[in-house]
């Protein structure tokens, strides 16, 4: 362990503890028969990109929208102003 402290007071350590390691050989050995006996993880995880690919195509669309709703206006003195309408 080891202690630092610098001149403004906070004091912190050096204490790390690493996550544990996956063994993904152990996760993906018969992937096939887990999902048949527990299909609501699949379900959940294909909902979850299906809907992200929904909402997708409008946010774009308000993002390009945006995009050409911001302008350049010019105020005195040769100044720049970001205006967004």
């Amino acid at each position: 362990m080891v202690f630092k402290s610098n001149f403004m007071g906070s004091m912190t350590s050096g204490l790390a503890i690493p996550p544990n390691k996956i063994d993904f050989n152990t996760v993906f050995d018969d992937l096939g028969s887990k999902t048949a006996e527990n299909p609501y993880v699949l379900i959940v995880v294909c909902l979850i990109a299906g809907l992200y690919f929904l909402l997708l195509i409008p946010i774009v669309r308000m993002d390009r929208r945006d995009y050409r709703m911001v302008s350049l206006v010019f105020v005195h003195m040769n100044c720049y102003l970001l205006d967004c309408f």
